[in-house]
């Protein structure tokens, strides 16, 4: 499997990451009982991995989209603030594009989601932790996220339909 991995990532990080991931969510490997190991449960060339990059970015960010549509929102949301934000900005915003009815804790529930699945990170010294209205770091500064990587950005981006990303500005 690793090996398999290995050859379609060619080495580049971001896209073994992409098709690590692609692997996971897949129905050819099953979690063992106490979490610790992965067992084949098909064939290995059942597996069809993404070709590009981009298709497992895509991929991915379409796994998570279908999962909680509030995380595709804030995804989507990233992109047409440029692929990074203030918190305070996103709150904003959120309040204008989210039909959701969750408010700041819906964002704050989409937001350590799209951590947790590594599209987009905290560029503050001091981290995030989802509390308080002002969702200040303890230095004062307001708190900035990005996507974990450009190609990201360009990959969602690229999907936008122009009249969604002209609705959300």
């Amino acid at each position: 499997m690793l090996s398999h991995v290995v050859k379609h990532g060619e080495g580049v990080p971001l896209h073994l990451e992409q098709l690590t991931r692609s692997v996971l969510s897949s129905d050819v490997l099953k979690l063992s009982a106490d979490g610790t190991s992965y067992s084949l449960t098909g064939n290995l060339s059942e597996l069809a991995l993404p070709t590009s990059l981009e298709n497992a970015i895509r991929g991915n960010l379409d796994n998570i989209g279908k999962a909680d549509p509030t995380v595709k929102l804030l995804i989507e949301l990233t992109a047409v603030l440029g692929g990074h934000f203030r918190m305070e900005e996103m709150a904003e915003l959120w309040r204008l594009a989210d039909d959701s009815g969750g408010g700041d804790e819906s964002l704050q529930r989409a937001l350590m989601i799209a951590m947790k699945k590594r599209v987009i990170t905290s560029i503050s010294s001091k981290g995030y932790v989802p509390s308080g209205r002002n969702r200040k770091s303890s230095a004062g500064e307001n708190i900035q996220f990005m996507f974990m990587h450009l190609r990201i950005l360009d990959v969602v981006a690229t999907n936008m339909l122009k009249a969604r990303a002209a609705e959300l500005w």
